[in-house]
């Protein structure tokens, strides 16, 4: 049972700050779902880039090596997630898939395997999907209240005249500028609100590892404003990113005119940007600030990426699945 806004025994009500209710609330959600999540465990390079061919992925000698080189690094089953080595495979090859057709280095496998790593895990579920839905009401009750609570790509404070009511979840969000080829990454995961005349808020999942530091994270973090108000700049700019489809799985390219973008940057509170960094510690989900004072939600997940990409540079160092010329099994079975 919700404890938030309760009154003191002089019935007044409690005057809580909006960082200590985002904890609160946080915490209560957590627990609301029941969610169980390891305690903090004991912890105990790069190489080149180079293009996986699709027929190297169907080696049978993949897997070994992967097995091997897991054995050589990871010592307790919760470095590498949860659901054991066949799920942390499976994770792999996915992320493998995704980077299709670009060289693979061991720390650009490593960031495209915590994108599917994190929302796998049940409490950062639980977490985004508190974070988002907050996000959306204090939305709709800034909407239905007439409030000039929105800032749009130009820098410009606005009123939103209809709620948002349709939510779209996306990956792997840029932003591309008309003369730009690719563009520059605007955020790793979210939701894009939309409503009734075309407007879009976004709510962004930024996913970082170990290795990368808490600092870089704080630094992607600030930059989410930035990056939509420079694009805003320049006519013709578009958000590009993967629609998911939660019933089907199925992925489809789009873009969105950076024109058509809102943000709340200073009546969110911490929900419309949440920062999730891998770590040995214990996972937590906490309130803090940017480098410009604004706030946003922390999230530390137990995972040791740091192990996973030793794994990952011994796996794509290990010659003997990655040639072409091997034969299945049943090709050379006999009739």
């Amino acid at each position: 049972m919700s404890t938030l806004g309760t009154k003191t025994g002089s019935g007044r009500p409690r005057a809580y700050s909006p960082m200590i209710v985002s904890k609160l609330a946080v915490a209560e959600v957590l627990h609301d779902a029941q969610v169980s999540v390891p305690k903090k465990p004991d912890v105990a390079g790069g190489v080149k880039g180079r293009r996986i061919e699709p027929a190297w992925r169907r080696n049978p000698q993949r897997t070994a090596a992967l097995r091997e080189a897991v054995a050589r690094h990871v010592s307790a089953e919760w470095e590498l997630g949860r659901g054991g080595f066949d799920h942390f495979d499976r994770q792999l090859q996915r992320a493998l898939a995704l980077l299709g057709d670009e060289k693979v280095t061991a720390s650009a496998l490593l960031g495209e395997y915590l994108e599917i790593a994190f929302p796998d895990l049940k409490e950062v579920r639980v977490v985004l999907g508190f974070a988002d839905h907050a996000l959306l009401r204090l939305a709709n009750t800034s909407v239905t209240g007439g409030k000039a609570d929105f800032t749009d790509s130009r820098g410009q404070t606005v009123k939103v005249a209809k709620p948002f009511t349709t939510v779209t979840e996306v990956r792997d969000v840029w932003i591309k500028e008309p003369h730009q080829e690719k563009g520059r990454k605007y955020f790793d995961h979210g939701r894009l609100y939309g409503n009734g005349d075309g407007r879009k808020l976004p709510a962004c999942h930024e996913f970082k590892s170990e290795v990368t530091g808490l600092r870089d994270l704080k630094e992607q973090i600030t930059e989410l404003y930035n990056r939509i108000l420079k694009a805003g700049t320049v006519p013709g700019s578009v958000i590009t990113y993967w629609e998911m489809d939660p019933k089907t799985g199925v992925e489809t390219f789009r873009s969105t005119p950076v024109a058509d973008l809102v943000m709340m940057r200073d009546t969110a509170g911490p929900f419309d940007r949440v920062g999730l960094r891998a770590d040995t510690k214990q996972f937590s989900a906490r309130p803090a600030l940017d480098k410009n004072k604004k706030p946003y939600l922390a999230v530390t997940v137990a995972l040791n990426s740091t192990k996973i990409l030793r794994v990952l540079e011994t796996w794509l160092a290990d010659p003997r699945w990655q040639r072409t010329g091997w034969a299945h099994p049943s090709q050379t079975r006999r009739p």
